[in-house]
């Protein structure tokens, strides 16, 4: 307990700390947005095959770009090394 009597002192002081706020605090709602219907599109599956070959072109086109890229980075490194 604080005596206001005897000024201010190390003993006579008293700590309030914020209290922790509720976690069900009621937040404000988002107004409801209204969606446009749409039309369905049909999706037409591709073959196995063709699937197949898009796959493996994409990959050879990542393992060159990664080919790229590491012949930038070891021309750099050596340029750099060298210097």
């Amino acid at each position: 307990m604080v005596d206001k009597s005897l000024g201010f002192s190390p003993g006579n002081i008293e700590f309030h700390f914020e209290q922790p706020r509720a976690r069900n605090v009621l937040r404000k709602q988002k107004p409801k947005v209204k969606t446009q219907k749409t039309t369905k599109k049909t999706v037409r599956a591709v073959p196995k095959d063709q699937r197949k070959a898009l796959e493996a072109a994409a990959r050879e086109a990542r393992r060159k770009q990664l080919a790229e890229e590491f012949k930038r980075w070891e021309q750099r490194r050596s340029v750099s090394s060298s210097g």
